[in-house]
């Protein structure tokens, strides 16, 4: 598996965890962020790959920032392959 495969699926679960933490259902999150109910399905699965426009949307309606969903250790990983 490659490293940004790696990095969404860990990014897809901050979503899911998070939205479960707000105990929100998929729907809910649809509804107050746009996004239809199967496109939010899509992002938690790792199925989709969303513009930064979209992943930040979903952190502010998931009352988070956008880095706080971010997993840290595969930037890490990311920046020391790229340098």
């Amino acid at each position: 598996m490659e490293e940004w495969e790696k990095f969404r699926l860990r990014f897809s679960k901050s979503v899911r965890d998070r939205r479960n933490a707000l105990g929100l259902s998929q729907g809910a999150l649809a509804k107050s962020s746009g996004f239809s109910r199967s496109y939010i399905a899509d992002v938690e699965r790792g199925a989709r790959s969303i513009t930064l426009k979209n992943a930040w949307r979903l952190a502010y309606c998931l009352q988070i920032e956008l880095a706080d969903l971010l997993p840290t250790n595969d930037l890490v990983s990311v920046t020391a392959q790229t340098a």
